[in-house]
């Protein structure tokens, strides 16, 4: 098999809609539209919400108290200042990080084991 291409793997989907519901379409245009995941997943968190991370709930909006759901660089800078903040103290001890990790630890208190 020396020298032989790799072929990349094709698929097929074939997706029917049976309720004459017009969000139904709008969902099909956007899958039929785009192969990129990313897109489709940010599509999909827009119309469902992300779901109950450490529940049962599994759609719905969350109740976010700042944030929109697609405030990507809201989002984005929020990594990158407690990737900041980890990279230094992972454990939260300095004085600092002291009020952080009283609320990380009041969450996890509440959020109980993920599902």
């Amino acid at each position: 098999m020396a020298g032989s291409a790799v072929r990349p793997a094709v698929g097929l989907c074939a997706a029917l809609r049976f309720a004459p519901d017009p969000s139904i379409n709008d969902r099909l245009r956007v899958v039929a539209d785009n192969t990129n995941g990313l897109v489709l997943a940010e599509h999909d968190l827009r119309l469902r919400g992300p779901g109950d991370y450490f529940g049962v709930r599994q759609s719905g909006l969350p109740e976010l108290k700042v944030a929109r759901l697609d405030d990507a660089p809201l989002v984005e800078a929020a990594r990158a200042s407690a990737s900041g903040i980890l990279g230094s103290d992972p454990e939260l001890v300095s004085p600092e990080n002291a009020t952080l990790r009283d609320h990380l630890d009041e969450f996890l208190a509440q959020s109980g084991e993920p599902s």
